[in-house]
C-alpha cells in the first residue's frame, strides 16, 4: 500500500521535471494569491505538492477565452479556468491523476461535485451541504481511503479539500462534517500532505 503512494510520488516529480525544461506554471487569481486563498487554493497546494516551478499573476493576465479566476497555463500548452478543469491539467501533466479511463472519468466527476457542494454550502441551509457530506463520504468508503483513489494521492483529492474547507466556515456546517467519519478523517489526512501544508504556511485566509 505504501509503495503505491510513493509510486505515485515518484511519478508525480519525474512529470514535474520534464515540465520545468519546458518553463514554468502560471497561477492566475485575484491579487496573485497574496491576499487570499479563494478559489486558487486547490491548484496551489497541486504545484506544491509537486514541487513544481510556478509563478501566479493577477487577472490582467489572464489568458484568452476563459472567464472567471482561477486559470493556470501550462508548460505543455494548457490554459483553462474553472477549478476542477485546473486541477486536472495540473494533476494530468504533474502525474498527479489517475491513470486508467474510468477513474480518470470519475476523478473529473468529483472535481464537478466539489464545486457544486462549496456553491451550495456558501448559500444552502446545513441540510443541503449534508447530503453532499454523505455522498463524499460514500466515496471514500467506496474507494477504502484514506483519499479518493485508495491509498494514491490525487490531484483530486486536492480538489476536493480546497472546496470543503470553506464549507466549514458556514454556521452548522461543521457539525454536519463531523457526523462524516471517513469524510473527517481525509481532511485530517490532507491537512499532512506537502501541498497542503506549503499554502498554509503562507498565513493567507480562506476567503476575504
Amino acid at each position: 500500500a505504501i509503495e503505491r503512494s510513493k509510486m505515485g510520488n515518484e511519478c508525480c516529480a519525474e512529470k514535474q521535471a520534464k515540465g520545468a525544461e519546458a518553463g514554468s506554471y502560471i497561477l492566475v487569481y485575484h491579487g496573485a494569491m497574496a491576499k487570499f486563498l479563494g478559489r486558487g487554493w486547490g491548484p496551489m497546494m497541486i504545484l506544491e505538492e509537486c514541487g513544481a516551478k510556478y509563478e501566479c499573476k493577477t487577472p490582467e493576465d489572464k489568458p484568452a477565452h476563459t472567464f472567471a479566476p482561477p486559470m493556470v497555463v501550462t508548460p505543455g500548452g494548457a490554459k483553462v479556468s474553472q477549478v476542477p478543469v485546473c486541477c486536472m491539467a495540473l494533476g494530468k501533466e504533474l502525474g498527479l491523476w489517475p491513470k486508467d479511463v474510468k477513474s480518470d472519468m470519475k476523478a473529473f466527476q468529483y472535481g464537478a461535485d466539489s464545486a457544486d457542494m462549496m456553491a451550495d454550502g456558501m448559500s444552502k441551509p446545513p441540510e443541503r451541504l449534508a447530503k453532499w457530506y454523505a455522498h463524499f463520504e460514500s466515496a471514500l468508503e467506496l474507494s477504502g481511503g484514506p483519499f479518493l483513489f485508495g491509498e494514491t494521492l490525487t490531484a483530486a483529492d486536492y480538489c476536493l479539500l480546497a472546496q470543503l474547507l470553506p464549507t466549514v466556515l458556514k454556521e452548522g456546517n461543521a457539525a454536519e462534517l463531523k457526523k462524516c467519519k471517513k469524510l473527517s478523517a481525509f481532511v485530517a489526512k490532507m491537512k499532512e500532505q506537502k501541498g497542503y501544508k506549503a499554502v498554509d504556511a503562507l498565513g493567507l485566509p480562506a476567503m476575504p
